[in-house]
C-alpha cells in the first residue's frame, strides 16, 4: 500500500500534531532541501517533493514512488518544558508505540524514536527526531532567539511507510532523520542518527600508551591521535 492511499490519514497526523506557526515561511533551496527562518535545514533524498503545508505551521514531503512520507512539525521553543513532556504528548497524539532514546545533539535536548501507529490498512512504521530547543531569553535577543542569533524552537520530523513496505524503505528513512540539521554549523557534522550513536559510545582514555590512542606516521614524525575502533565502524555505517 501506497502512502498516497491513506492522505486522510496523514491529514489526521497533522490535525493531531498541529503547532504554532515558525517565524515566517520557509524557503525550498533545490527539490531536496529545504531551510527555515528558524535556522534548522533538511537534505531529503532526490526524488521527495513538498505535497502538503501551510508553509508557516507543517510541511509534508513524499517520495517518488508515493511509498514513504515525511512530515515536519515546528512548534514555540516555550511550547514544552523538556524533551520528556514533547515526545510523551507526541506519541500520544499520534497513538503510537516507540522507545524513545534520548542524547544530547547539536547543543540541545533531542530523541529518537521507532514508532508504529495506525491500524489496519493505515498502519504506518517509521521513525522520529523530536528536539526541545530550551529557549534562553538574553538581553541581546527575542526570548524566541538562540545565542547565535537564530530562532529557536520544538520540533518534531517524522520519516514513515505503510507498514508492509517499511522493510524496504528502512534505510531511506534513516536516511531522512539523518539529513536534519539543527543550524548552519551542523550541516557539516554528523547528523542526529550519527550523533546519537557516538553518544552511546564509552568514554575511554586518550592518554599516551593507552589502546585508544593510534600511531600515524607523517614523514620523519610519529602522531598520536584518539581512536576507537567502535567509532571507526560507526563511520563506516
Amino acid at each position: 500500500m501506497s502512502i498516497s492511499r491513506s492522505a486522510a490519514y496523514s491529514r489526521r497526523i497533522a490535525a493531531a500534531l498541529f503547532v504554532l506557526t515558525l517565524a515566517s515561511t520557509p524557503a525550498l533551496l533545490s527539490a531536496e532541501e529545504l531551510n527555515s527562518s528558524r535556522g534548522f535545514f533538511i537534505d531529503l533524498p532526490e526524488g521527495f517533493t513538498l505535497i502538503s503545508g501551510d508553509g508557516l505551521q507543517s510541511f509534508s514531503f513524499m517520495s517518488l514512488d508515493k511509498q514513504a512520507q515525511a512530515d515536519i512539525f515546528a512548534y514555540d521553543p516555550t511550547r514544552y518544558g523538556s524533551i520528556e513532556t514533547l515526545v510523551s504528548d507526541i506519541i500520544k497524539k499520534l497513538g503510537a508505540q516507540g522507545t524513545p532514546r534520548y542524547f544530547r545533539y547539536a547543543g540541545r535536548q533531542a530523541a529518537l524514536a521507532e514508532l508504529r501507529f495506525g491500524s489496519g490498512a493505515q498502519a504506518m512504521r517509521g521513525h522520529a527526531l523530536f528536539i526541545n530547543g530550551e529557549p534562553r531569553a538574553q538581553a541581546t535577543v527575542s526570548p524566541q532567539q538562540g545565542s547565535a542569533g537564530e530562532a529557536s524552537y520544538d520540533l518534531v520530523l517524522i520519516a514513515y511507510a505503510a507498514n508492509a513496505s517499511y522493510t524496504k524503505n528502512k534505510d531511506l528513512l534513516l536516511s531522512i532523520i539523518d539529513g536534519f540539521s539543527a543550524d548552519a554549523a551542523s550541516r557539516s557534522r554528523p547528523g542526529p542518527i550519527g550523533s546519537q550513536a557516538r553518544d552511546q559510545l564509552p568514554k575511554t582514555s586518550a592518554a599516551p600508551g593507552s589502546s585508544n590512542v593510534a600511531a600515524i606516521r607523517f614523514g620523519k614524525a610519529t602522531l598520536s591521535i584518539p581512536w576507537q575502533p567502535k567509532e571507526a565502524a560507526l563511520a563506516q555505517e
